[in-house]
């Protein structure tokens, strides 16, 4: 009996524990499901608060700034009470930061945010919040960083890539931004937008060659003509240095038509950057040239004078230089360099105080415009001109 009454014991403990074990089981299997329910209630609770805050901005866009104020107000005290700072609500705190960004509160924004940043460097919007935080204090390489650290967890985020690639050219990263928008065009090839940043980039580094394959496209999608192009190809050469492609687009925006007046405009800038070209270069023969071309093309420029007569100044022409630079002087022209010329002109033509005189026109101009060089140089011409004056009258 004993031993038929300690198995039954035994028995009935195997049931208790295995009880016991299945009542642990359903329990925790509770927990588990009561733990969802309310994270899909935060997350519910969150959507509310959000389209309550879409709400506020809206009414702030329509002029209606006190209710927009007062609805955000609400939902940032609500996120507050749920979202403490020892919260690891990734969601919670992004809202909070955006709530203040809304209300136009930066720092609680930045500090709201960066929690966020901490604790997922991959949540996507956390990310470009911060990032447009970051560049509005003026630090795109924090920016940057930010961008580059969700990258990493999103490599696929168009967002993300579109966002680094304008925050490249933004701080100046040309090199970056075009790599960037390269690699969003493959992904997007109809988007304009890329494109023409693209273009933009092309142009401002001076890659004619990858800038002429996207103005071949514009004019296949007739948005500029042949003509366009070659000016804008004669622009681009023009800004590089590089003249030698330059006389064929000339000639080829002729022949496509364009407009006389914008055949002698490019022709102008080609001419007098070839004048001054050869002038860096010291042949001042063939600057002259150049020179000379250009103004038969626009002789009123004042400039393109100036640029002449400097040409026979380094040729030793002084009475030519003289005669062009006198022409100017009723005008009163608004250059250091033309009253430098002129007065060496003169001097060399034996007018020494009419050069004295001008001398003192220049400094007061250059001493106006804030030219502590010219101002200088002029300094040092009168100081020759004095010790020149002092020698002859000792003789």
């Amino acid at each position: 009996m004993s031993r038929i009454l300690s198995q039954m014991c035994a028995w009935l403990c195997g049931i208790r524990s295995a009880c016991t074990f299945c009542g642990t089981a359903l329990i925790c299997l509770g927990v588990g499901v009561q733990s969802f329910g309310q994270s899909q209630e935060a997350s519910a609770e969150f959507e509310r608060i959000r389209e309550e805050m879409n709400e506020g901005v809206r009414l702030l866009k329509e002029g209606q700034v006190e209710l927009g104020k007062r609805a955000l107000e609400v939902c940032y005290a609500e996120l507050r009470a749920r979202v403490p700072n020892d919260s690891s609500s990734v969601t919670g705190h992004y809202l909070l930061g955006l709530c203040s960004y809304n209300l136009s509160k930066r720092y609680t924004a930045m500090r709201h945010v960066k929690v966020a940043n901490d604790l997922d460097p991959g949540h996507v919007q956390a990310a470009a919040l911060a990032a447009k935080l970051y560049q509005k204090k003026g630090d795109g390489a924090a920016a940057i960083t930010v961008l580059e650290r969700c990258r990493v967890e999103n490599p696929d985020n168009e967002m993300i890539q579109r966002s680094l690639a304008e925050l490249y050219r933004w701080s100046g990263d040309s090199v970056a931004a075009i790599a960037s928008f390269e690699s969003l065009l493959e992904l997007d090839p109809e988007n304009k937008r890329y494109f023409n940043h693209l273009l933009e980039l092309y142009l401002e580094v001076q890659d004619a060659e990858k800038a002429e394959v996207f103005f071949t496209s514009l004019v296949e999608e007739g948005v500029i003509s042949e003509g366009d192009k070659s000016l804008r190809m004669v622009e681009l050469y023009l800004d590089k240095g590089d003249y030698r492609q330059v006389p064929r687009l000339l000639q080829a925006a002729k022949k496509e038509g364009v407009s006389q007046e914008l055949q002698d405009a490019y022709s102008k800038r080609y001419y007098r950057s070839m004048g001054e070209a050869s002038l860096e270069e010291g042949n001042f023969s063939r600057a002259r040239l150049f020179i000379e071309r250009a103004r038969k093309l626009d002789a009123e420029d004042q400039e393109l004078t100036v640029l002449l007569a400097r040409c026979y100044l380094e040729e030793l022409d002084h009475e030519k230089a003289s005669d062009l630079l006198l022409g100017l002087l009723d005008s009163k022209p608004e250059s250091a360099d033309y009253y430098a010329y002129l007065a060496e002109a003169l001097n060399g033509t034996g007018r020494h105080q009419l050069a004295y005189d001008i001398v003192g026109i220049g400094y007061e101009l250059a001493q106006k415009q804030g030219n502590e060089t010219a101002m200088k140089q002029f300094l040092d011409t009168r100081a020759a001109m004095d010790e020149t004056n002092r020698q002859l009258t000792a003789q």
